[in-house]
């Protein structure tokens, strides 16, 4: 998991000069180029009855 969190770091920083959809760019939008690890959640499922 540490591998995809730093490549997904590498990537919001390659695309922090890339213009969004609107125009301006997330540098300048001031949107920091770094992502928040997402909580992991088990979920557990009953097998369903039949």
């Amino acid at each position: 998991m540490d591998d995809g969190q730093a490549a997904l770091d590498q990537l919001l920083e390659r695309l922090t000069d890339i213009p969004t959809p609107a125009g301006p760019t997330p540098r300048q939008i001031g949107i920091p180029a770094l992502a928040t690890l997402l909580p992991v959640i088990e979920i557990n499922r009953k097998p369903t009855e039949q």
